[in-house]
């Protein structure tokens, strides 16, 4: 482990390397606060940033008089080494600090305006999908879908609005709904691979033809498609990972998109897991708190066996479309 003392570490945080790892805050050699990162330096320094209006973090801080890091191959590896450590010890401000708080969740009404709605929850009646790290990126989706293909960003339960008056909606709130339920069926809850591939081409004939800021935009919103089928992809698939794989003279038990255990050559290492009991509107909703694990487990089983997650996704999406339509 390298070390820095946190009287020194204005001066001296460009040492700490802006790779995958963990760190761990301590005070007088007892370990505050360890976090798992796929950049260190940058994780380091935004608890520092956060410091100032987050009253768990400033006591961290405050109390901290040293800092320790230590790199590793992978982001897995990363989650491996903080859950070993968890297993043995659980420092005060892992309890306290929430990094997940912010986390949101898209809420789709296949009936009612407005049809999607960001939520801090899934306590209500819509269907959920999530959670998402970033509130700002659903907007910027559902904003993205209006502006392509004229779909519903209602703000509030009023309809008509001023969006089919400026004629940039279709105004599905006035027509048949088994309409506005297709489009999400195709569109919201399942990835179309095929709208991501024609946006794509479009973009680079529009570079071709040298209209380069239109050609920019169309990317950059291509991105946010391709992002968001990304995640909704993970969120069909991570709930169904139950296996078990080989690395490094290691087995690696997965249950429910959860690290169960650690197969080594002399120890064990078994982690509990929390299922929660999911309503039939929470097919594609996750605990907020368990997201970060199983993104990481996903990410690198897919660069593993992508053929095996394609095998659990189209099977998940099979399942789903049945009991969703049913």
């Amino acid at each position: 482990m390298n070390f820095i003392k946190k009287e020194n570490y204005r001066k001296e945080n460009h040492f700490i390397p802006e790779k995958t790892g963990i760190f761990i805050f301590y005070k007088e050699e007892e370990p505050l606060y360890i976090s798992k990162s796929s950049n260190l330096r940058q994780s380091i320094n935004s608890l520092f940033r956060k410091s100032a209006h987050d009253k768990n973090i400033f006591k961290l801080i405050s109390l901290t008089d040293a800092i320790s890091w230590e790199t590793t191959s992978t982001l897995f590896s990363s989650l491996v080494e903080e859950k070993k450590f968890l297993s043995k010890q659980r420092p005060e401000f892992n309890l306290q600090i929430k990094p997940f708080a912010d986390y949101v969740y898209l809420g789709i009404d296949f009936q009612r305006v407005p049809y999607f709605k960001i939520e801090n929850d899934t306590r209500g009646d819509r269907f959920y999908l999530g959670p998402f790290r970033n509130r700002y990126f659903l907007y910027d989706f559902l904003d993205t879908m209006s502006e392509l293909f004229r779909y519903p960003a209602c703000e509030n339960e009023e309809f008509p609005c001023w969006r089919l008056k400026k004629k940039i909606c279709d105004g599905f709130c006035v027509q048949d709904s088994a309409m506005i339920t297709k489009i999400i069926m195709e569109n919201y809850l399942q990835p179309n691979e095929k709208i991501v591939a024609e946006l794509s081409e479009k973009a680079e004939n529009l570079a071709s033809d040298l209209q380069f800021e239109k050609a920019e935009l169309l990317k950059k919103q291509t991105n946010i498609l391709s992002r968001y089928y990304r995640i909704l992809k993970f969120l069909f698939v991570c709930k169904n990972l139950t296996l078990h794989f080989e690395e490094n003279e290691k087995t690696f038990h997965i249950k429910d998109g959860l690290l169960e255990k650690i197969e080594m050559s002399e120890q064990i290492y078994d982690f509990p897991i929390f299922t929660p009991e999911y309503r039939s509107n929470e097919l594609l909703a996750i605990e907020k708190s368990q997201l970060d694990e199983m993104w990481i487990i996903f990410q690198h089983l897919y660069k593993k066996d992508s053929k095996e997650i394609d095998r659990i996704f189209a099977k998940s999406i099979s399942k789903f479309k049945n009991s969703i339509l049913s």
